[in-house]
């Protein structure tokens, strides 16, 4: 009976029913677009933090396997640490020389101190000598050669007076080579010995993040150099939605706004979720300062289409329920209390999210 009826039906009155719907379709696609915005190009991110030495070395041993969860300030791998403690004795023995060498010279500066006081007493005395004996020979008491003996000693204290006077000033000039309250000699070795325990703790790499070890390409025996990624570290403290929406729906998503999420990695399943923030811009608008003229390109479509935007979206799902950087998203934004469309919304996300069991 309903084929016979069917039957009866004029291609006209087939072909009408189907312009119908096709109108039907293209409203609510662009009603939709303006109340409920919806997007399938979205996914999940998260901080990625590239794993590297920052000294070189040798693996000897590495403390985690692929998939690996791990927690901020778990170690990672180990590099060998003797070179590194070969170098930290080294320099413990030169801070110690410097500090040696510095008392040493203290020890100078004090000596010669004393000597150039002896040599001012000498130098007095000698000249006191030289006008007695130059007093006597006046009152024809002294022989010549008094005064002469009297004179030459008193040259030679002035000269010895002199030389200890320079070796004072040349100790004090070494001394003098001051970096903050410390010896120059001394800070310098200091920040040595330093920064080769610094590098010394660097032989173990620790984690940075709470997360998981992803694309580990590390074995026991490889010689690393600072700066070689070798691991990666998925940050799973935050992760986010990024959804690409065209411009034209950016007028009504505002932070804040709900959210209905679904993932194809959990089929079937709508999460709720708040729009996070907006993104301000796309590659294509950053200029570069190269010193050349624009190079613009002639359209050749006939219909220019929108621009896609990020728009990052917090989900609010159970810390249990783990979601991977990269997964495919379907996202739909609830802009406001519109409630056919938002049901409608509802209805088309829960459809595609039960498609996910099929692709």
């Amino acid at each position: 009976m309903v084929l016979k009826r069917l039957s009866l039906i004029t291609p006209r009155a087939w072909m009408l029913a189907l312009t119908g719907l096709l109108l039907i379709a293209i409203v609510y696609y662009i009603v939709a677009d303006r109340l409920t915005p919806y997007t399938t190009d979205a996914y999940v991110q998260s901080f990625v933090v590239q794993v590297a030495p920052r000294i070189d070395g040798q693996v000897v041993e590495v403390l985690v396997e692929e998939g690996s969860a791990v927690a901020v300030g778990d170690p990672l791998f180990v590099l060998d640490p003797r070179p590194y403690e070969y170098t930290v004795a080294r320099l413990t023995a030169a801070l110690a020389t410097a500090e040696a060498t510095v008392r040493s010279l203290e020890a100078q500066r004090a000596y010669f101190n004393a000597v150039v006081t002896q040599r001012e007493a000498d130098v007095q005395y000698a000249q006191e000598t030289y006008e007695r004996n130059l007093k006597l020979r006046e009152d024809s008491f002294a022989a010549e050669q008094a005064l002469d003996e009297s004179v030459d000693a008193l040259r030679t204290n002035e000269a010895l007076l002199t030389q200890a006077q320079a070796d004072v000033v040349n100790i004090e000039t070494q001394l003098e080579a001051m970096t903050g309250d410390e010896h120059s000699a001394i800070a310098q070795a200091r920040a040595e010995l330093n920064a080769a325990i610094f590098e010394l703790e660097q032989t173990t790499v620790f984690s940075a993040v709470d997360g998981v070890v992803d694309n580990l390409q590390l074995r026991e025996g490889t010689y690393l150099e600072a700066g070689d990624f070798v691991l990666t570290l998925i940050d799973t403290s935050r992760q986010w939605i990024v959804a690409n929406f065209p411009e034209n729906a950016l007028s009504i998503i505002e932070p804040g706004q709900p959210v209905k999420l679904s993932f194809f990695m959990y089929p079937g399943q709508i999460f709720e979720g708040r729009v996070g923030a907006i993104g301000h811009g796309v590659y294509r608008g950053q200029g570069l300062a190269d010193g050349l003229l624009a190079d613009v390109d002639n359209p050749t479509a006939w219909m220019t289409l929108s621009q896609r935007f990020e728009v990052r979206i917090d989900p609010m799902i159970e810390e249990s329920m783990a979601l991977r950087v990269g997964a495919t998203a379907r996202v739909l934004v609830i802009t406001g209390d519109h409630p056919i469309m938002n049901g409608l919304g509802r209805f088309w996300h829960w459809l595609g999210a039960k498609f996910d069991y099929v692709y």
